[in-house]
């Protein structure tokens, strides 16, 4: 079950499955005074434009960010240190004998880049926000600053499955943020294959050609061990790789 695939690599030998995508057809958006309805197919960046317009503030920060509000809550998703948790007031899904599930905030375990849905075989559907009032120019400035931002700082034109480590706040003070760890390695533009570490961002590995998982995971391989010899620390990967057999 995916959204729209941000931050998936799939087996070269593809999945022996069948794959399910949420998509527009649920995409509702629904406001209630500062109560945001929204469905787990909505794109992001649209979610972010719906809410930012009406005057609320919270989910700025996902503005560009690809992908759908399921996969975002999912992985407590978010930029400029801020996560989608942060608002969410209840998440609603699927257990997989189709019963209906509804967890409040504290339930739902938002950590970095984590939440219960990723360690669980759930379906999230639909989730309720409570972004706090702002004034709406204010708001709308912002998400055209961060849009402004991301167009100059990250990759846009080539396939890639968005950034590739995890950063927090313990490698932050150690080492620095992974971008510019593995720039300062040297490691931009390193390819193997046609799988590339980004020149624009060094936390990016696009595919220049015909890149395949298997250059994108040795790719990331070499990152890891180049980063631990230097640092003397692990890089987590912030992708999802999931093999033929569907394994995480």
């Amino acid at each position: 079950m995916i959204g729209d695939g941000s931050n998936i690599l799939f087996s070269d030998e593809g999945f022996r499955g069948v794959v399910i995508r949420i998509g527009r057809a649920m995409s509702a958006v629904e406001l209630d005074g500062n109560t945001v309805y929204a469905q787990a197919g909505v794109a992001v960046p649209r979610l972010a434009r719906t809410v930012g317009v009406a005057g609320l503030s919270g989910i700025e920060h996902a503005s560009g960010i690809p992908g759908t509000l399921g996969g975002l809550v999912a992985m407590n998703g978010g930029s400029l240190r801020r996560t989608i948790g942060e608002v969410v007031k209840t998440v609603r899904c699927l257990d997989e004998k189709g019963t209906r599930l509804e967890f409040d905030k504290a339930d739902c375990e938002f950590s970095y880049r984590h939440s219960i849905f990723l360690d669980k075989p759930w379906i999230i559907t639909d989730v309720v926000m409570q972004p706090e009032p702002s004034n709406r120019k204010d708001v709308c400035s912002q998400m055209l600053e961060i849009l402004r931002e991301r167009r100059q700082k990250f990759p846009r034109r080539l396939p890639n499955c968005g950034s590739v480590f995890k950063s927090n706040t313990a490698l932050h003070k150690k080492c620095g943020p992974p971008g510019w760890i593995i720039e300062q390695l040297g490691l931009k533009k390193f390819s193997i294959g046609d799988a590339q570490v980004s020149a624009q961002h060094a936390n990016f590995i696009n595919n220049t050609g015909n890149a395949k998982a298997v250059d994108v995971l040795e790719l990331i391989r070499t990152i890891r061990n180049k980063v631990h010899q230097k640092c003397d620390v692990w890089l987590e990967c912030e992708a999802r790789y999931i093999s033929s057999a569907g394994q995480i």
